[in-house]
Formats: structure tokens, C-alpha cells, sequence
């Protein structure tokens, strides 16, 4: 590829003009794009690499400039925009095939790109096709930081993305202005605590620590004494070396509910009145951090409403599906089958069928440990995926409680009830190990009926050859 010879200058020593425009001066405008202020320009070849890089890029994205050459023009990008990018550039490099011109690109493109220092940027990008140009056969990517917590519209604009929720609470933190202080914002969600930084290095490690924010958080009040005071020495002497005169927290609260939805610390660098701040930046912090908590937690609990089984709460299909693209190698899977529960249904109804159901689950829950997950497909048939760390040896011992707890009867409304199960085992690589334990399950059920006495006698020797068909 010729494409980084027009960037550098004359190849040779031409004088003829480019459109009537002199060839120095086209080589003076190459120039220019190099040292463009704020501005990166990528030239990627055919095969997305990189073939050239102006300084400035380097200036951005803390990346030195001639490491980038010859790299992935894609590394770096977040994973959820590569997909539509890539569908982008082919779709030029199938325009471009057979055409004299290449084809326009108007719309700019907005994309997420990981800097030197682990930081995500917002980048806008338009993209000037190059392809159908023997000395080039390139696509030049003009791009600009769109925002890095710049204000309100930076968060909306992350919220939008889709960003991780870090970096929206490290944008909310942004907004309090660096002439007075530091700042974090922390979240609560049903995963824990999750904390924004307005800066990196030591002050954000000084202003992440719990010390700060604990106590406003669990009494839902505002702590900002005049001095450091109540707040722990070993953490007050780290900000006075840091330059800071004092610390405030202050609660983050749903204005509907008026429950406690995150807290904001920060470390002063002035001295002045936590009142006369939070009248101004502080409250538009607070505000748009709490708008964006709300929408975090909207956002994980359709995520669990889409994984979770709505009648007993257990995880589903999809629940099942997720932690199976999540593993690393094999897996151990336990498929369920419920016997006698569909006559539940014919005798007693729908009712009591759920309560059933209801009461398996919570059976399953109690014998199973933290880091297995039990799912339900629906009707009688349920499956348990155990961590990835278990030896066959927690299998065996798995199944053995699970036939203990699911033969021993169930009392409802008056009634006793015995519930048995038949159980297959396998352990397999993801793309097996569904299709593996349903066949160990077919064979369980297919023995369970040809001699039904000897399984209601010998349930450890059952669950024994489970294991070994599952195996």
C-alpha cells in the first residue's frame, strides 16, 4: 500500500498541482492534518490496519503513535461497537468494488475507544473513503473526543451508548467542578456498590475508599463538618497531603420514594460552606446521578425479569443460556424431571401444582451451593449448572442431596404429597453438555421404569448410576 507517502509529503519531486492546487501546499495540508489540534486521523488499509497516524492521535489516546502501526485499527474500540463498524467498512469496500468514485459517507459515526490509562472516550468520527485511489486504496478516519464528562449532556450521551455504569457515575462525579474538589459517586445496585470517580491516581484511590461515604450512606444524611472532622485520621492525613481542607457526603435519594439510591463525596480543595456549593454544581450532580442509579436499576431488573422463571423465582432458559456462553471449559449440568407432578394438576388444579413447584424450588435452593444455578424450563422439568470449580466428587454428592430432598414428602393445605425425580448428569463442553445430561436423563427415566421398585429402594445406588451415564 502507497497510502502513507501522501501523508509524509512528495514522494517525489513533482511540481504539477493536485486540482490546480500546488503540490507543496497539498504536502503543507498533509502536514497540517499531522499536528491537527484535538483531532485524530487514522488511515486504515484494506485489511483495517493501520497504515499512518498523526501526532495528535497520539495526543488523545495516550497511545505512542508508532506502535499503532500496523496494528488492528479496531483494538480498542469497545466490543459492543466493532460489530457495526466492521458491517461499516464492508459495506464501503462492496461499494467501492467497480466504481470510479467512492461512495460518500455524510453521517459521522460515534463509537467508544479504551485511552492509554484505561479510560473510555467518546469518540465522533466521519470517515473519508480512500478505496477506489490506486495510491492509497484506504479509508482516512477523522475523529474528535466528543465528551469526557463534559456536563449533563456527557452522561445523557453515555447513558445513550449504553456505557458501562462506572463510567456514567465517573461522569456524574465530573460534574463538580475541579476549583472545588475531588469527587465520587457512588451507586447502589443489586450487584453492590459501584463507584465514579472524577479523577484518577492517588486522589481517586483517596476518594473511593469507603471511609468517606459509609456512614452518610447508611443513615441516609449528610455529613460535611467545617474540618475533617469524624472521619478517620489515616484517611484525613492522606487529603491534607494531598492539598484537600475537607471532605462532605451527602446522601443520593429518589426524589419519589425518597430512599437512599447512592451517595456523593467530595474532597474539597477551598474553603468553603458545603450549603453555598451544593446550592449550585453539587445539586446538579446529585440530581442527574440519581436519574441515572434509577436507570440503572431499571435496566438490571429487566435483565433479571428476562432470565428469571416468574412462578418460583429460579433463573430460566435464558438465565441457563447466559451462564453456559459464560464458561471457560466444561461443565457439569444436572437435568431435572419431576415424576408425578402433572397428576398434581389433574387432582388438585393449577393451584396447588404451583404451590408444588414453588416448594421444589425452595428444596433445590437449600441443597445446592452459592455459585450453582438452578433453573426451570417450565412445567416439571428443572436443571442445576454447578460452578465451574466442582470436582466430580460435588456431583455425586449434588445429586445424592437433591434425590434426598425432592423423595421426602411435601405438606400443603392438609395434604401429603411425594414428589420423586429423575435426575441425568453430564459433563461436557457448552455445546454438548445440554444435549449430554438430557440423553443421561432418558436413560435414568427409561431404567426408573423398567424396574420401578428397585429405584424407590435404592436411591444412593440410583443416583450412583446416574453419575456414571451422565459421566
Amino acid at each position: 500500500m502507497a497510502a502513507a507517502r501522501g501523508l509524509d509529503g512528495p514522494a517525489d519531486d513533482r511540481t504539477d498541482a493536485v486540482h490546480g492546487v500546488p503540490a507543496d501546499v497539498v504536502a503543507r495540508l498533509a502536514r497540517a492534518l499531522d499536528l491537527a489540534p484535538s483531532t485524530s486521523f487514522l488511515l486504515l488499509d484494506r485489511n483495517l490496519k493501520i497504515a499512518w497516524a498523526n501526532r495528535a492521535s497520539e495526543q488523545l489516546t495516550g497511545i505512542p503513535t508508532g506502535e499503532r502501526i500496523g496494528t488492528d485499527g479496531l483494538a480498542g474500540v469497545h466490543p459492543s461497537d466493532v460489530p457495526r463498524l466492521t458491517h461499516g467498512f464492508m459495506q464501503l469496500l462492496a461499494s467501492a468494488e467497480g466504481r470510479r468514485d467512492d461512495p460518500a459517507v455524510g453521517e459521522p459515526l460515534r463509537y467508544r475507544f479504551r485511552n492509554a490509562d484505561g479510560s473510555w472516550a467518546v469518540y465522533e468520527s466521519i470517515v473519508h473513503s480512500m478505496l477506489s485511489d490506486p495510491a492509497v486504496e484506504g479509508v482516512l478516519v477523522e475523529s474528535r473526543i466528543v465528551h469526557t464528562g463534559d456536563g449533563v449532556g456527557g452522561v445523557v450521551d453515555l447513558l445513550v451508548e449504553d456505557a458501562p455504569f462506572e463510567d456514567v457515575l465517573s461522569a456524574c462525579a465530573a460534574l463538580v467542578p475541579p476549583w472545588i474538589g475531588a469527587a465520587s459517586v457512588v451507586g447502589e445496585v443489586e450487584c453492590g456498590r459501584v463507584v465514579g470517580l472524577s479523577e484518577a491516581g492517588p486522589v481517586g484511590a483517596l476518594v473511593r475508599d469507603p471511609g468517606w461515604w459509609e456512614a452518610a450512606l447508611d443513615a441516609g444524611q449528610v455529613v460535611a463538618p467545617d474540618d475533617f472532622a469524624g472521619f478517620p485520621d489515616d484517611l484525613v492525613a492522606e487529603a491534607r497531603g494531598l492539598g484537600f481542607c475537607t471532605a462532605w457526603a451527602a446522601p443520593i435519594l429518589d426524589r419519589s420514594t425518597n430512599d437512599t439510591l447512592g451517595c456523593l463525596v467530595v474532597l474539597s480543595r477551598v474553603d468553603v460552606a458545603f450549603d453555598l456549593a451544593a446550592d449550585g454544581n453539587l445539586r446538579q450532580a446529585m440530581r442527574i446521578a440519581s436519574l441515572a442509579i434509577t436507570e440503572e436499576r431499571r435496566r438490571r431488573l429487566l435483565r433479571h425479569q428476562a432470565a428469571t422463571d416468574p412462578l418460583t423465582g429460579l433463573g430460566n432458559r435464558s438465565a441457563l443460556r447466559r451462564r453456559l456462553d459464560a464458561a471457560t471449559g466444561d461443565i457439569t449440568l444436572v437435568a431435572i424431571d419431576l415424576d408425578g407432578f402433572k397428576p398434581v394438576n389433574d387432582v388438585h388444579g393449577h393451584d396447588l401444582q404451583h404451590l408444588v413447584a414453588g416448594g421444589v424450588a425452595e428444596r433445590l435452593r437449600s441443597v445446592v451451593r452459592e455459585d450453582d444455578l438452578v433453573v426451570r424450563f417450565g412445567g416439571d422439568e428443572f436443571a442445576v449448572v454447578l460452578a465451574d470449580d466442582a470436582a466430580e466428587e460435588a456431583a455425586g454428592k449434588l445429586v445424592s442431596r437433591v434425590v434426598a430432598t425432592l423423595e421426602a414428602p411435601i405438606e400443603l393445605e392438609g395434604l401429603t404429597l411425594t414428589i420423586g425425580a429423575s435426575l441425568g448428569v453430564a459433563t461436557a463442553a457448552v455445546e454438548n453438555v445440554v444435549h449430554d445430561a438430557d440423553t443421561a436423563l432418558y436413560e435414568a427415566k427409561r431404567a426408573k421404569r423398567a424396574k420401578p421398585g428397585l429405584w424407590a429402594r435404592r436411591a444412593k445406588r440410583v443416583v450412583r448410576s446416574v453419575v456414571a451415564e451422565g459421566d
